[in-house]
Parts: C-alpha cells; sequence; structure tokens
C-alpha cells in the first residue's frame, strides 16, 4: 500500500502527466510479462540450469512432477535483446518495491541469463502449466527463515527455507473496449475491488470454468542458500504483484494490447 501513499509511485496528489507515465510503466511491464510467458510456452525447452544439490524441491498437489515452470518468463533474459527490453520495462517494479531497495532488486535477478537460475524454478502440475500465463493462479511468497536441521546447520553455507503459496486469482474477463464508468452509482472500480474482497473472503476459489481440484492455500517448502532464497522471494513478489493486476485488469486475455517495451518496438522497425 505504501505505492498510494504520499511520495508512492502512485501517489494520487501527484501531477496527472507522472500519475500517468507510473501507470504506462506497470502496464509495460505487465505486459513483457505475458508476452514472454506465452513466448516460454510456444518455443522448445532450453537447457535448465542444474538445481543446487542441496536445494529440497517442493511436494504436494500443485508442485507435484510435472512442467519445469519459470517464475518470472525464462524469455525475459534468455539474450541480450531480451535483456536490453526486460531493462526497459523493470521501472514498473517502482510499484511494488520501496525506492531505497529497487536497485538491490535489479542487480540481485535484472542480468543476462538470470531467469534461468533453479531460484527461478518450480515444478508445476501439467495442467496448471497450461493455464501459467493467463493469470488463473499466483504464487505467494509467505516468507523466508532459517532452516531447522541439524543437517542444515552443519553445512559450510546453511540452508534458508522459502514458504510458497497457492492461490487461485480474482479473473476477470471483459472485453477490451467495455467503457468503464466512475461516476453516480455505477462504480466499476468500485465493483471491480469489491469482487476481489468476495473472492478472498470466500476463500480464493478456482473459476467457474475449470476442471479442477486444486484449492488455495496449498503451501509447499524449498530449501536453498541464504543469498538465493532472498532471490527467490524476490522474483516471487514480482510475479505475484503482476499477475494480480493482470488477472483483475483483464490484461492477462490481451497482452498484445498493452505497451511495449520501446526496444522492442525499434526492433520491429516502428
Amino acid at each position: 500500500m505504501s505505492t498510494l501513499e504520499d511520495g508512492g509511485f502512485l501517489d494520487y496528489k501527484q501531477e496527472g502527466h507522472s500519475l500517468e507515465e507510473a501507470l504506462l510503466h506497470i502496464e509495460m511491464l505487465v505486459g513483457h510479462y505475458l508476452r514472454k510467458s506465452h513466448e516460454d510456452r510456444s518455443e522448445p525447452k532450453e537447457e535448465l540450469e542444474t538445481a543446487n544439490p542441496s536445494a529440497q524441491q517442493p511436494e504436494g498437489d500443485c508442485t507435484s512432477p510435472g512442467e519445469s515452470a519459470h517464475i518470472l518468463p525464462f524469455a525475459w533474459n534468455k539474450d541480450q535483446d531480451n535483456h536490453l527490453q526486460t531493462d526497459e520495462c523493470f521501472h514498473g517494479c517502482r510499484a511494488f518495491f520501496d525506492v531505497s531497495v529497487i536497485d538491490k532488486v535489479s542487480t540481485a535477478i535484472n542480468y543476462s541469463d538470470a531467469s534461468n537460475k533453479y531460484w527461478n524454478m518450480g515444478c508445476i502440475d501439467d495442467q496448471l502449466w497450461s493455464w501459467w500465463p493467463s493469470a488463473y493462479f499466483g504464487l505467494k511468497c509467505l516468507g523466508v527463515k532459517p532452516k531447522q536441521s541439524l543437517e542444515s546447520e552443519s553445512l559450510e553455507e546453511p540452508e534458508f527455507e522459502v514458504e510458497i503459496q497457492f492461490n487461485w486469482l480474482c479473473s476477470r474477463r471483459e472485453e477490451p473496449d467495455d467503457l468503464v464508468y466512475l461516476e453516480d452509482d455505477v462504480n466499476d472500480m468500485r465493483e471491480m475491488a469489491e469482487m476481489q474482497i468476495k473472492h478472498e473472503d470466500d476463500g480464493s476459489p478456482a473459476p467457474k470454468d475449470l476442471d479442477t481440484d486444486i484449492v488455495s492455500g496449498h503451501t509447499a517448502t524449498i530449501s536453498m542458500p541464504e543469498k538465493d532464497a532472498l532471490k527467490c522471494k524476490i522474483v516471487l513478489d514480482i510475479h505475484w504483484n503482476i499477475i494480480c493486476i493482470a488477472a483483475m485488469s483483464s490484461g492477462a486475455d490481451y497482452p498484445e494490447l498493452l505497451e511495449e517495451p520501446i526496444a522492442w518496438v525499434y526492433d520491429k522497425g516502428w
């Protein structure tokens, strides 16, 4: 919520053009995430980085053996051109992180090939993987803490646990040309907020059109060295914020209509 407070990235009292620019940065970041997630699924899989041998993989319903999925798209940083596109979009992350730490976040995860690290991966159920770019669900980091075990304490680099929670999202499936009303008794923004609150109060159920028995709230824990656990938390935080915006805004259905990074536009010759 700090992003909405005085001096925040989306402070409503700032100049109109500044607020518009901030919203554009977020739109660009969300669109970039969605397009690259679809690109991940449409291209042959690249060889994944070998996981840290000490990293314990999660077990359970939504993380059972299936497809290896990148939390932030592999295509974000798979080569220099894609890295430049991502770097252009990264300013939008200021909506999710305090300005005092955003440079540290960028240094930690925003470099060539960063998206192909084991701390940016999970093993997702085959059916869920097919819905991965569509903002039907998200993975939320509940926290990072030292692993309490004799084995971990004996290691030169003690392990930390990253706790991840699965949640179905409140996905609005609206047409991009639908009018949005903000006045009088009809306020679509207020209705969207109320719909989100009701979804959470109801336990974040799965969308009615999906045939699945997986429920929200399932958690999994993975273990890795502290420096990698903190990076894993960062990518999960970015993913969670982006995917929630994509779901609530209906942007997940129309990523091609969202703003593209300038570097990408230049590549297209526009």
